[in-house]
């Protein structure tokens, strides 16, 4: 089995990026992804300490927990996003807009993007899954997925995503053992060259991140379970072997649309 090991949260505050990068550097994240309309305290600087990280980094997309960047939906809701459950009621073609224009602002900021995901699973849904295939056809990028059916329909969208997609895992105070418990049933079922996606929020804890998110010390815990030398050696002796996102073949952009 390839495993991508997603840090998500990039550029919410500089200990969550810092926590990230440890987590990189002595663990086993081989990929971020990046929350442009959460970006402290600009688009530019975050971007830049992202980049530094030193693995591949994609688009966290947003509709919860940051500011929006078009706006028509500024105009409903100002300088901050809504919670989770009234972003489910944004319509799709503001949704979409929004998304597009994270996704060029990370260009602007000189980032390439390895790929797209969302923050709190919004890519999920059937509301916003046919937008989510759309911007990844459109700029040419994989694409984190979900459970079988999802694979499925992205497969034919001729959207590139992991074969699995683990997220139970992370925010959840759970040991690096049950971690390579889940890892190793699942090596044992699929094919040597599956790959599978685990979702993870590492993190050191700042004034920033407290007062943003919920998830503090989660974050801490996340980070200390991803560098333990005991993971790594599991993985080794699983022959599991670390890859990110350009292991999935990226697809060539379809013509821009002229939204």
């Amino acid at each position: 089995m390839r495993l991508i090991v997603t840090a998500d949260d990039a550029g919410m505050s500089h200990a969550v990026d810092r926590g990230i990068a440890l987590a990189a550097r002595h663990g086993i994240v081989s990929n971020t992804s990046f929350m442009v309309a959460a970006a402290y305290p600009s688009i530019g600087d975050a971007a830049q300490r992202v980049s530094d990280i030193d693995v591949p980094c994609g688009i966290h997309l947003q509709l919860t927990s940051g500011a929006p960047l078009t706006p028509e939906l500024a105009r409903t809701w100002g300088n901050a996003f809504p919670d989770l459950a009234r972003a489910r009621s944004i319509a799709p073609a503001l949704a979409k807009a929004e998304w597009r224009a994270q996704i060029d602002a990370a260009l602007e900021a000189r980032l390439t993007p390895s790929h797209l995901d969302s923050h709190q699973g919004l890519h999920r849904l059937a509301a916003f899954r046919t937008i989510y295939f759309d911007l990844a056809r459109e700029y040419g990028l994989p694409a984190r997925g979900y459970d079988a059916e999802f694979a499925q329909n992205a497969k034919d969208l001729g959207v590139s995503t992991p074969d699995h997609t683990l997220s139970e895992w992370t925010g959840g105070f759970h040991s690096w053992h049950s971690l390579s418990e889940s890892l190793g049933t699942l090596n044992a079922v699929i094919p040597d060259l599956a790959v599978c996606e685990l979702v993870t929020h590492p993190g050191f804890i700042d004034s920033q991140l407290m007062a943003s998110s919920r998830w503090t010390q989660c974050r801490l815990h996340d980070l200390l379970e991803l560098v333990r030398p005991q993971l790594q050696d599991f993985l080794l002796a699983e022959d599991i072997k670390l890859v990110n996102f350009a292991s999935l073949a990226p697809r060539r952009p379809s013509t821009p649309s002229s939204e």
